[in-house]
């Protein structure tokens, strides 16, 4: 996860293999942007949760493992973000 002064940003990687990018969604997205205030609050921030589990999903991918930096605060717009995957039926690891 992301979050800059610009927008929020979400990457999912496969780490047992090539740590390839599988899935990412941000609030810069085309289809995201439309109907968002702003695309730095937390309302962006659960938009974007939800439409990386909506790909995650299409995928096939029913979990994935969240690595909390030290320090991290769950807070506020990551807060928001990964609620909103546990809401939608991604597993959190």
């Amino acid at each position: 996860m992301q979050f800059s002064n610009r927008s929020v940003t979400a990457e999912v990687f496969d780490t047992l293999h090539d740590n390839a990018l599988v899935v990412r969604a941000s609030s810069r997205d085309e289809e995201l942007k439309q109907g968002l205030a702003s695309l730095t609050d937390c309302a962006a921030a659960a938009k974007v949760g939800e439409a990386l589990a909506e790909r995650l999903k299409e995928k096939g991918i029913p979990g994935v493992t969240y690595f909390r930096n030290r320090g991290e605060l769950y807070h506020g717009k990551r807060k928001a973000l990964l609620d909103k995957l546990r809401e939608t039926g991604v597993k959190l690891i």
